[in-house]
């Protein structure tokens, strides 16, 4: 109502919109339909589909990342593991929720995503080789 302060209307209005993008994003990244009555078709990026290992330059030194058409580039773990990198992101400022946690895998990942992806993991890898001392 129009009696209410204006500071509280943009809040409510902000906060529901925020509940709807976070609701899209969800429905976007698991590929469920969006929309009252529509759905939503999510065509895979297959750009590295068939490749098996990448060679990324990280500060000059060539870094082997290993790659799975299905879940992305694999980052080493300190126990000397590997397990499959996701992209996490937070939608921040929605009331009551705190900072909402959303991660996207491989397959719903955009072609620039999957290269930032790739050489993320590379550098991941190279410090932790580092860290390590496997790597000079």
């Amino acid at each position: 109502p129009l009696s209410t302060p204006l500071s509280q209307r943009v809040h409510r209005c902000r906060f529901t919109a925020l509940k709807m993008i976070n609701t899209g994003l969800t429905e976007i990244m698991s590929g469920r339909p969006h929309g009252p009555g529509g759905s939503l078709e999510i065509s895979r990026v297959k750009n590295y589909d068939g490749v098996k290992s990448l060679v990324v330059d990280v500060d000059g030194k060539d870094e082997l990342v290993s790659i799975s058409d299905e879940f992305g580039p694999e980052v080493l773990q300190r126990d000397g593991s590997t397990r499959y990198a996701v992209l996490t992101f937070c939608v921040a400022g929605i009331p009551g929720d705190g900072n909402a946690r959303h991660d996207k895998s491989w397959r719903y990942l955009t072609s620039t995503e999957q290269k930032i992806m790739i050489h993320m993991v590379a550098k991941k890898n190279r410090r932790l080789k580092e860290f390590l001392g496997l790597v000079q």
